[in-house]
């Protein structure tokens, strides 16, 4: 099993799956097969997303404007190279990152409800 480190946090992917599954969000029907092929998109989003908060946004921040920063800082792509990073997962990531860090993340994003949430 492949585990993920940074500086903060130790995290298998079977962890981030079991928090996906186990939670009450609703994601996308194809994002657990996107999350597996671009690994290295929710790796940076998690990191730019406690970077935010170390940096003094401690309330609230924007999914869309981490996504807006990795795009402009970092040579990342999707795994189809379609787009750099489309906005299609922004909302899921958002939803991915509360589900394995409640503590630290629960209404840091506004997270608006979909059908079943």
């Amino acid at each position: 099993m492949e585990v993920i480190q940074f500086k903060q946090f130790i995290h298998s992917w079977a962890d981030t799956i079991d928090s996906m599954n186990s939670s009450s969000f609703v994601f996308s029907a194809d994002f657990q097969g996107w999350l597996l092929d671009n690994g290295n998109i929710w790796l940076e989003f998690v990191k730019k997303a406690r970077e935010a908060k170390s940096k003094g946004h401690t309330q609230r921040f924007s999914a869309k404007t981490i996504i807006e920063i990795m795009r402009w800082e970092s040579p990342l792509r999707e795994s189809d190279v379609t787009f750099k990073i489309s906005n299609n997962h922004t909302a899921d990531l958002a939803r991915l990152v509360t589900a394995c860090w409640p503590a630290e993340f629960n209404g840091y994003f506004r997270i608006n409800k979909r059908a079943g949430e």
